[in-house]
């Protein structure tokens, strides 16, 4: 049975599709506001690169040319070490993870050495040993001749936690990675 319903103002069913439809509506062209906004944005960037690229052409320079540079980034077998080694390496930076875990640093580097097609090594090391460290960098120095850059990202990673709930050995390895270490490693370095 089909049923008329002629008076459409006291129709719920249908007062209900009216503002599906309008929000339909809104949707659709918040969507295209959204898509031209960052359509106009990526173009923007674009430009900004053909500009950049004008200008190295010009000047005979790459200004963030990275190449045959040597980074040491310690931390690097996970999260932001791994990030910024990939970003390194984009500028054609040649690259040396350090980390204590070799299996991961060497997965990391064979992936860095296929994608941006620099010279990457894993160094295993421990930065809370003076003995480790200096070993770490006598073989970047064998392997590269140099180190331009060092990245001291290694960390615990612990997490916060409130200071009466910290035991003294939790904070003592924290700063043994986090400060003493990062000492080491920059003295060494140097």
């Amino acid at each position: 049975e089909i049923k008329i319903i002629s008076d459409k103002d006291n129709c719920e069913a249908y007062n209900q599709l009216e503002n599906y439809v309008r929000k339909l509506e809104n949707d659709i062209k918040l969507f295209y506001r959204k898509y031209f906004y960052y359509k106009l944005q990526n173009d923007a960037l674009e430009d900004k690169i053909k500009a950049y690229r004008i200008i190295q052409k010009k000047h005979g320079k790459k200004y963030f040319d990275l190449t045959e540079r040597v980074a040491l980034i310690t931390g690097c077998s996970s999260g932001l070490g791994v990030q910024m080694a990939k970003a390194l390496a984009s500028q054609g930076c040649n690259i040396v993870a350090v980390a204590r875990r070799k299996n991961l640093i060497d997965e990391v580097a064979k992936e860095i050495s296929e994608k941006y097609k620099v010279k990457a090594i894993g160094v295993a090391c421990d930065i809370t040993s003076t003995e480790n460290v200096n070993d770490a960098v006598d073989t970047v120095m064998k392997e590269f001749g140099r180190i331009d850059i060092l990245i001291n990202n290694a960390g615990t990673g612990s997490g916060a936690t409130a200071a009466e709930d910290v035991e003294d050995s939790q904070f003592e390895g924290e700063v043994a990675i986090d400060l003493t270490g990062s000492f080491k490693m920059a003295r060494a370095v140097s």
